[in-house]
């Protein structure tokens, strides 16, 4: 006899939209990324500066209290989810690997 879907205790739909969500945010960084070298303008670095830090202080929350955060949702048993706990590691270093460079921006500032 099978289990009923609607009683089955593992619900792919957590993990896949979490890796949905972090691959997302990872494009979406790597982009940011792109555009701020290529510009060269430092209230853009501060602001990409900012929103990757935030990015990662997401994941580590995930990967540090992922069953706190997640004990709110009866739906989500997070110890069943090893792989959102080691995705967290992953998106973690991918995101640290995307902080802006530190460049000189003193030789770009307009001359009036």
């Amino acid at each position: 006899m099978t289990t009923p879907l609607s009683t089955y205790p593992y619900s792919y739909g957590f993990p896949v939209g979490y890796f949905f969500i972090s691959i997302a945010v990872l494009l979406g960084l790597y982009f940011l990324r792109k555009k701020t070298i290529r510009l060269h303008w430092f209230p853009l670095f501060i602001a990409h500066f900012g929103v990757t830090i935030v990015c990662i202080a997401l994941q580590s929350a995930i990967c540090l209290d992922g069953e706190a955060i997640f004990d709110h949702y009866p739906a989500i048993d997070f110890p069943d989810y090893p792989e959102v706990w080691y995705g967290s590691i992953f998106f973690m270093v991918a995101y640290f690997l995307l902080l802006p460079p530190v460049t000189n921006f003193e030789g770009t500032s307009e001359t009036r």
